[in-house]
């Protein structure tokens, strides 16, 4: 009903319109307006109107360079936000499917404490694989790099090693890569690329550490325990924030960005303006 009124309406001003401007004289339109049709006729009346509500190509060309300078100026931040919350994203689910795993590993297997990590590459294949449904070994390794300003293309992540020969490398039915070390941090650890294989495949940016705390008997993001200043190096000291600090600098470590996963947490699971995304993946160097 409300629909019918709303038409009636339109037409009854489209109608009042037309009228007026039949009624008007040649002049009065200033000549604009042909009257090759009768009074009374709507086709001058349309055609005018029509003619008048038409584009030409300088007015197409001027909205779509606004629309083109917009999009280049907002797209590129648009993506960067994306990428950012998909990070953020896979390392939440990351950090939920571990401390799942931990849990139930521990409810079979007894405190963490009591574990053996004597025989570092029978860690996870006794403590955490099983708890993973549907998780398979890797058949190659690759490289995960630290994070760092130059690249030093030479080097490999070799301290927590994706080389399958030393260190095993897992993948999960979520599509993220991860392995165990018995790291020199005093802390049990999981790597883990939240998006895989695929690039960038840098610590920080989708590789994270975790932490399987001994005494809490819970998975923890590494570098949980320190304050946000002391990983970001803006104050403040924590053991081994020197060498696993979130910072992009010249200054090479193999640990580097080891405990940006804890700054995102602290930030209350966000990645803020002062978190070292960079580009969100190598510098020119690097590439």
């Amino acid at each position: 009903m409300v629909r019918l009124l709303t038409t009636l309406q339109c037409d009854k001003f489209y109608e009042i319109l037309r009228a007026k401007a039949l009624r008007m004289t040649r002049d009065e339109r200033g000549g604009k307006m042909s009257n090759v049709y009768p009074r009374g006729d709507r086709r001058g009346f349309d055609n005018y109107f029509m003619k008048k509500a038409a584009f030409t190509l300088v007015e197409v060309l001027i909205v779509i360079g606004v629309i083109g300078i917009v999009a280049a100026m907002t797209l590129p931040n648009m993506y960067t936000n994306f990428k950012k919350r998909q990070t953020v994203t896979g390392l939440q689910v990351a950090y939920s499917m571990f401390s799942q795993a931990i849990k139930q590993s521990v409810a079979e297997n007894g405190e963490v404490g009591t574990w053996d990590f004597s025989v570092e590459k029978n860690v996870p294949e006794k403590y955490i694989v099983p708890y993973l449904a549907g998780t398979t070994k890797l058949k190659t390794g690759y490289n995960m790099r630290t994070l760092y300003q130059h690249g030093q293309t030479g080097y490999t992540y070799s301290d927590w090693s994706w080389n399958i020969n030393t260190r095993p490398l897992y993948s999960t039915p979520k599509g993220m890569v991860f392995n165990y070390a018995n790291a020199n941090d005093g802390y049990p650890t999981l790597v883990v690329d939240v998006n895989g294989v695929k690039s960038p495949n840098i610590m920080g940016i989708d590789g994270f550490t975790l932490w399987i705390d001994k005494e809490s008997s819970t998975l923890v993001l590494a570098g949980s325990k320190c304050s946000r200043n002391s990983i970001l190096l803006k104050g403040g000291n924590c053991k081994y924030t020197t060498t696993r600090h979130c910072v992009r600098d010249s200054h090479w470590q193999y640990y580097r960005g080891g405990y940006c996963g804890a700054v995102i947490q602290k930030d209350g699971w966000k990645i803020s303006d002062d978190y070292p995304w960079g580009n969100g993946g190598l510098t020119p160097v690097e590439k």
